[in-house]
């Protein structure tokens, strides 16, 4: 095998599960790992990786910013980057440095849902499927050479949770797939295609409210796709924050204000939506306390969500 000196560059689950399989590949072409102090994201297995590195003596390194990142870069001097988890972009001379390039995990089947949270813009966006792109990383956002990519359903009833998982097992087939044949300069990577490309905005937990006055698949969808272990779809009552974590749709009319609570019973809480389809509530919560089934605390048909 091509002794290229590969340095992994990754975070979260996915991350470290790329990691070990790339080390399970190829493990004497690993010289290093980078990887960011996300300690005090709920998400972090950052303890996990630095064990893995002190486990199999791979140097690692932690960073706390961009320019951290990029200087670590210029000192190990890697041929070639593999990349899964990752929130920062690369300078441009850090770039050109990698002579066997900087390649990456993008959960999407590029061109399509460029940029951040491509799966949460997925499910909002009612999509029937999404994907895995391994993709050369360049200047752009998200517009490098396309190395595989793996198709994954999205069914009406998954939330963001079940497609995540889909998500991290394609990302490892393609991985596994596809990496020994990049050590060894047999594959080939092609150009990606401008036609029908389409961009994702960065998203922040306000992003998450919910509009009553939208048809109940819109907002179905959006619930789903910003549950755990995202922060949540929520809606207020009473100055309170109600964050719904689960819910489903039925298919009959029932008139009233967008919003309006206008049934309760033992399945859970009916709202009326904009287009007079109610959504039922199942699992809640209202600001800090712990979930509960709608019922339990929505107990009046006077109540309206704002």
């Amino acid at each position: 095998m091509i002794d290229t000196h590969v340095i992994f560059i990754g975070s979260k689950h996915l991350g470290k599960e790329a990691l070990s399989l790339v080390y399970s590949l190829a493990p004497h072409n690993l010289k290093g790992i980078v990887t960011l102090n996300d300690s005090q994201d709920s998400r972090s297995v950052l303890s996990d990786i630095s064990t893995f590195a002190e486990t199999h003596n791979i140097p690692i390194e932690i960073v706390t910013s961009k320019s951290d990142c990029d200087t670590i870069l210029e000192q190990m001097n890697p041929d070639l980057c593999i990349v899964v988890g990752w929130y920062w972009r690369f300078s441009k001379h850090i770039l050109d440095k990698i002579p066997c390039g900087v390649i990456g995990v993008h959960g999407s089947l590029l061109p399509k849902f460029r940029g951040g949270a491509p799966v949460v813009w997925a499910i909002i966006n009612g999509e029937s499927e999404t994907g895995v792109s391994l993709f050369t990383i360049n200047e752009g956002l998200d517009e490098g050479n396309i190395w595989g990519q793996k198709v994954v359903p999205i069914s009406c009833n998954d939330y963001i949770s079940d497609v995540l998982q889909k998500i991290e097992n394609a990302s490892l087939d393609l991985l596994r797939e596809k990496y020994i044949d990049i050590l060894q300069e047999n594959a080939k990577s092609i150009p990606q295609a401008e036609y029908g490309a389409t961009y994702c905005a960065l998203r922040v937990p306000d992003d998450g409210r919910i509009r009553w006055d939208l048809p109940a698949h819109v907002i179905y969808n959006f619930i789903r796709a910003q549950s755990r272990p995202y922060p949540g779809a929520f809606t207020i009552w009473m100055g309170k924050k109600v964050t719904i974590w689960q819910a489903s749709l039925r298919d009959f009319i029932f008139y009233g204000v967008p919003g309006q609570i206008a049934r309760i019973n033992l399945e859970g809480v009916y709202v009326i939506c904009g287009d007079n389809r109610p959504l039922l509530l199942h699992e809640i919560q209202i600001d800090d306390e712990k979930p509960v089934n709608s019922n339990e605390v929505l107990r009046s048909i006077k109540i309206r969500f704002v």
